[in-house]
């Protein structure tokens, strides 16, 4: 193995292959495929263009290697050892500082190599079997890690609501005159208790907003999970995930198979048995971003996906792509929302991904500084000015929506996913009990009929959201559940479930 392109070859998808390992859980594979191509497509393109002009495939081997290098690994470092460094009072950490330093480095090594008068083949050889054996040890826990998904999925369609029985006692139920239903999740809003409490943010003006438009807020409501895989798995098929930490499961569930619940959910399914058209958002972020097999229609917003934005922070591109597309996907999901076209009933999942961080707005609207740091829910005030902005679009989708329905009934739903987590760390490891409450208090509104609004209650969690609307719209005789809070650290070998109920409730 001393082909001088080999080792371009495996450099060239080692940096991309560590980043589907590292993120196996959430990755949706076929986002790294074109990344894997880019990558390898344009390293050999350099070596023949390197190899035409120098005659020398050992170096110019070396130069590509050198680049992707530097090219893949600018975001490892700056993140990893220098962003925010101070000298004094004066922030050295920043990429105006670090890039040219980096820059300076790429090119010294180009120059050394340029002197170098040896063959180098035995460096080439030895480049060669590294890298091979690097890209074998990320391949194996990737091919270990994908498991077939049967075990979720039958748990889930084993559960109490049997959607052929339900389906087909009401075979003859007539949807064409029955309301549209938006279920909009906006991640990570915090309720108005966490905010007045904890980031000293007086929200209640936004909630009287929702009142005046006829919206029941459900305030003492709390999020049935603490992240927002196992959230809008549990409201999007009506049931606690708590089991998949039950009884000493044989294996580890993957992040990535709730996410395929959370796209072919059993919420949508029955109503698409019962008439109704499903329509999704690509919200970019893989908990709802992945293609349901089951939507009539998917409205793509996301100019790049998660793994892509995460691919770019940990290159040198990243001081060129700080916001990473977040700010105008955002925008465009709430301007989208606004003109659903789609014949007959439908009901209309769109997972937005704010206020939850990176903070990109300030409560105008106007471009923030991205933020940083090992948690990026520690800036109150950024995530507080942020959450500013998302009432006003908010509130302007409904006026807009609104508008477009007049006299004809419709059902809206928003909802937090969870809350923020300021006071403890990303992973959420050992959470005070302030922690859990800034986690589990959420936004709960419903724009609802008054035949529904009687039935709800002030502490109305999500898992029953959809057992109560749907009850009523398909006239159904689906039972309502307790209403429980399970806390799950983020990031750890097997899922916990914490029963907090008690602390959010009775202190």
């Amino acid at each position: 193995m001393n082909k001088a392109y080999s080792s371009i070859l495996l450099m060239a998808i080692y940096p991309i292959l560590v980043l589907v390992s590292v993120n196996i859980d959430e990755v949706i594979f076929s986002d790294a495929a074109l990344p894997l191509l880019l990558s390898l497509l344009v390293s050999l393109l350099a070596y023949l263009i390197l190899f035409k002009i120098t005659k020398n495939s050992n170096k110019s081997a070396l130069f590509v290697v050198i680049s992707l290098f530097f090219f893949f690994y600018y975001g490892h470092i700056f993140h990893g050892h220098f962003s925010g460094k101070h000298l004094g009072e004066i922030t050295i950490g920043r990429h105006r500082f670090f890039f040219p330093l980096w820059c300076s480095a790429y090119f010294l090594c180009c120059i050394l190599l340029i002197r170098v008068r040896k063959s180098l083949d035995l460096l080439i050889k030895f480049l060669n079997y590294l890298f091979l054996i690097l890209v074998i040890s990320v391949l194996i826990p990737i091919f270990v890690s994908l498991n077939p998904l049967d075990k979720i999925y039958g748990e889930i369609n084993n559960s109490d609501l049997d959607l052929d029985f339900i389906s087909s006692k009401n075979s003859n139920l007539d949807v064409k005159n029955k309301p549209d239903i938006y279920y909009i999740v906006l991640d990570g809003y915090a309720s108005l208790d966490t905010l007045k409490d904890f980031y000293e943010y007086d929200n209640a003006g936004f909630y009287s907003s929702l009142e005046k438009r006829g919206f029941y807020i459900a305030d003492q409501s709390t999020a049935n999970h603490s992240t927002t895989y196992l959230s809008l798995s549990s409201s999007l098929n009506m049931m606690y995930m708590n089991w998949l930490g039950e009884n000493g499961s044989d294996r580890q569930f993957k992040l990535r198979e709730i996410g395929d619940s959370i796209a072919d959910n059993k919420v949508a399914k029955l109503l698409k048995n019962n008439g109704y058209s499903y329509i999704t958002f690509d919200s970019g972020y893989s908990s709802s971003s992945r293609k349901s097999s089951i939507s009539d229609l998917s409205v793509s917003c996301a100019a790049m996906s998660e793994f892509d934005r995460t691919l770019i922070k940990t290159t040198i591109l990243d001081p060129f792509f700080a916001y990473g597309g977040v700010r105008a996907m955002i925008l465009c999901q709430f301007e989208s929302l606004k003109n659903v076209v789609y014949p007959g009933s439908k009901f209309i999942f769109s997972h937005i991904v704010a206020p939850h961080p990176p903070f990109v707005f300030n409560s105008k609207g106007g471009k923030v500084g991205m933020n940083s740091g090992l948690n990026p829910w520690k800036d109150q005030k950024a995530y507080s000015e942020q959450l500013q902005f998302i009432n006003t679009k908010v509130l302007e989708v409904i006026d807009d929506i609104k508008s477009q329905y007049g006299n004809e009934e419709y059902i809206m739903i928003i909802q937090s996913d969870h809350g923020p987590a300021s006071l403890g760390t990303e992973e959420m490891l050992n959470p005070s009990k302030e922690l859990i409450k800034e986690r589990m208090g959420i936004l709960s509104a419903y724009y609802v009929p008054e035949k529904i609004k009687k039935r709800l209650s002030k502490d109305i969690t999500p898992v029953n959201t959809f057992r109560l609307i749907l009850s009523e719209v398909l006239g159904l005789d689906i039972p309502m559940l307790k209403n429980e809070s399970f806390f799950t650290p983020i990031g750890q070998e097997s899922l916990t479930f914490d029963d907090v109920t008690d602390i959010l409730h009775n202190e």
